[in-house]
């Protein structure tokens, strides 16, 4: 492992974790201790602001493409209902694969 530099003397130090940050004689030291809390509980009142704008957000009903009905839906990407997902997709195929050939015929594309 590589020397680390002390972030409360300056002191360079071989650390025993990768993640270690204070030296032997630091760690102990009771205004360190006090300064990782302080740190601690800043980083924890960060994560509790973020969770909250979060939550904070109010989602778009959304209804399903084929059939209308108010769907839940458990991604952002979701479209269609769990009942009619089958038909919806089959038919959003088939639209596109009209427009391919449709657009073959036109160009000459080989294999249509």
């Amino acid at each position: 492992m590589k020397l680390v530099t002390c972030r409360w003397c300056g002191k360079e130090f071989k650390p025993r974790k990768n993640s270690q940050k204070y030296c032997d004689d630091c760690r102990s030291d009771p205004e360190v201790e006090r300064a990782r809390a302080r740190e601690r509980k800043r980083k924890q009142l960060e994560r509790k602001k973020k969770a909250g704008k979060k939550n904070d957000r109010q989602k778009k009903e959304k209804r399903c493409l084929y059939c209308g009905r108010k769907l839940d839906p458990s991604s952002n990407r979701q479209v269609w209902c769990e009942k009619c997902r089958k038909n919806g997709y089959r038919d959003t195929r088939a639209l596109y694969m009209k427009k391919w050939r449709a657009k073959c015929r036109v160009t000459g594309c080989p294999g249509a």
